[in-house]
């Protein structure tokens, strides 16, 4: 008699046996891909940042919040989500739980966030950013700014990977706003996500962080 080594179902004709695929066997399965590692890796942050010590594979298979790990997981992909470990701190520190993460209310909740209270991570987010794309487009970071679409730009600002305290304080972006290569809704769109009464009191209100910034800027030649 042969049995399941996840669930411990017991199989008295072989055939039986081999066609058997339970949710437990599925699930450690699917911890062994690729994307499934990136998801118990969001389970672990958050896990770790609730100051649990409850974290192993085991943990996560049998979790009540296994497929809501699943579904953000696909979330996360689907919504290109600026700094993870920090969206997953936000969630934390709002008490929400892992059924209620795949919202775009709490996106965008977590972008005011990050424009408010996290400014400097921000920023150093966006400089990552434009080192990659650098990498992508194979020119120096300083041009970046410069090779950018309009609907990528949109996109990036939108996602926060590239965030407005970094963007209004470089030529490149001013540049690209007085380029003419805008058409009339991607200019509406840039100002909805960064409206210029919004954006001028907080650069105005926070003097430090932005010659914090403007240091950054200078040395890269943004």
């Amino acid at each position: 008699m042969k049995q399941c080594d996840y669930c411990f179902k017991k199989f008295k004709i072989d055939s039986a046996f081999e066609k058997h695929e339970c949710k437990e066997m599925k699930r450690h399965k699917y911890v062994k891909t690729l994307e499934g590692s990136k998801v118990y890796g969001y389970f672990k942050m958050w896990v770790k940042g609730k100051r649990s010590s409850s974290f192993d594979v085991e943990h996560f298979i049998d979790s009540n919040y296994y497929n809501s790990f699943v579904r953000f997981g696909e979330y996360v992909k689907k919504r290109n989500i600026a700094n993870l470990p920090m969206f997953i701190e936000f969630l934390i520190i709002k008490k929400l739980t892992p059924n209620t993460w795949c919202s775009d209310m709490v996106l965008t909740a977590y972008v005011e966030y990050l424009d408010v209270q996290k400014p400097m991570d921000s920023v150093i987010g966006s400089l990552q950013t434009l080192n990659r794309l650098g990498t992508s487009f194979n020119c120096q970071i300083n041009e970046v700014l410069y090779k950018l679409r309009p609907n990528e730009y949109i996109h990036l600002i939108q996602t926060r990977h590239l965030t407005p305290w970094l963007l209004l304080n470089t030529k490149g972006f001013k540049d690209f706003l007085m380029s003419g290569n805008l058409n009339r809704e991607q200019g509406m769109i840039i100002e909805g996500l960064i409206p210029t009464d919004v954006w001028g009191k907080n650069l105005k209100s926070n003097p430090i962080q932005v010659q914090k910034i403007k240091g950054y800027i200078e040395k890269l030649k943004l």
